[in-house]
């Protein structure tokens, strides 16, 4: 008995500590699986509890039910998510952006169009284009429009994972997919097919950014120190090559 009390006395002293990790989710559309990722990071940032996203519908919703202590995604996530939490929470609201990726000395990159036929002048109404889902249908509808400097209806197909946008040019899907600049060679080795690059001129999306949810928390230093120790390879998994507080 005195045996298992001193036992339940150890667990009592251990649980405490274990809760005390701050929460991190994570929607990083990829070519690493969720799981992957989440390896990679749980190896990195130890003092973490990291849950990784597929899809943008399961972190929206986890969000709503049982929010984390911060988030890490690319900029249009960052920005819905937190105009949101400000809707429901009101004055009551203390997220913010706490880190901002930045690559090349800019905290946002180049997209452009991949495809297997000379895009050319063809009008967007007049196109279908393939892009990974990270808002939602509508909502990609309107961050592509601004991108693309246009007001037309834009005829969409929705992916979750980077390379099922392939798919959607080889069986003739799609006019065009919308993709970062920075993966062109990343479809260039996957593809069966020559795929030819038309560059978009304003279109830019920012790149990983991390907010936490409480401005004033004490967890936030140790999501700092996970951040700031993360190695070149992690933050390169994370289209990133340094953090900048904010």
């Amino acid at each position: 008995m005195r045996l298992f009390s001193f036992f339940i006395l150890q667990l009592i002293c251990i649980l405490p500590g274990l809760s005390q990790k701050p929460k991190l989710y994570v929607f990083m559309p990829s070519e690493m699986r969720p799981h992957a990722m989440r390896a990679l990071l749980e190896k990195e940032c130890p003092n973490l509890e990291i849950k990784v996203f597929p899809r943008y519908r399961e972190f929206r919703d986890s969000m709503a039910t049982a929010p984390p202590d911060a988030i890490l995604s690319l900029e249009p996530v960052i920005e819905k998510t937190l105009k949101l939490r400000n809707q429901d929470m009101g004055t009551k609201d203390t997220s913010k952006i706490f880190l901002k990726g930045v690559r090349d000395a800019v905290f946002d990159e180049p997209y452009v169009f991949l495809s297997d036929k000379e895009v050319g002048s063809k009008k967007y109404k007049d196109m279908t284009i393939g892009v990974v889902d990270l808002l939602g249908r509508r909502e990609m509808g309107a961050l592509l429009g601004g991108n693309l400097d246009t007001e037309d209806t834009l005829h969409l197909k929705t992916v979750t994972k980077l390379e099922d946008l392939l798919w959607l040019i080889q069986f003739q899907y799609v006019d065009a997919i919308f993709v970062p600049e920075a993966k062109v060679e990343y479809y260039g080795i996957k593809s069966k097919i020559e795929l030819i690059k038309t560059p978009l001129p304003k279109a830019r999306i920012g790149l990983a950014i991390v907010a936490v949810l409480n401005s004033a928390s004490e967890k936030n230093d140790v999501l700092l120190k996970s951040f700031e120790d993360m190695s070149s390879f992690s933050k390169e998994k994370l289209g990133v090559q340094s953090w900048t507080q904010q």
